[in-house]
């Protein structure tokens, strides 16, 4: 019974919330957001590249890695899609077998 129940109320408040300004908003916001296996274009790249090593400066100060890291933008061995932006990042060092392992911190956007 307390399932039951439980079940329906979540059924009512998903529907409530499905009908309303906020719920319409967020299913707009998924329906336009990129797919898996769609790359979203960057339109600053040479920005973004320098936010990602600004970030990457940061988590290597504060968690004392030794690492070292080269950002690319747009590298000639990675086959590109029309019109899509691609920034590797590549990370070397002592603690980069970690960094694979662990956390995945190597990234291709």
């Amino acid at each position: 019974m307390y399932w039951t129940v439980g079940n329906l109320i979540g059924i009512g408040q998903q529907f409530i919330m499905n009908r309303s300004a906020l719920g319409r908003e967020m299913r707009e916001e998924a329906e336009n957001a990129p797919q898996e296996g769609q790359v979203m274009p960057i339109p600053d790249k040479i920005a973004t590249a320098k936010k990602i090593s600004e970030l990457l400066n940061a988590i290597l100060t504060a968690g004392d890695f030794r690492l070292r890291y080269k950002i690319t933008v747009d590298p000639q061995s990675a086959p590109i899609a029309s019109g899509a932006s691609e920034i590797l990042v590549e990370i070397s060092g002592a603690d980069s077998r970690w960094s694979w392992r662990m956390a995945g911190i190597a990234a291709r956007l």
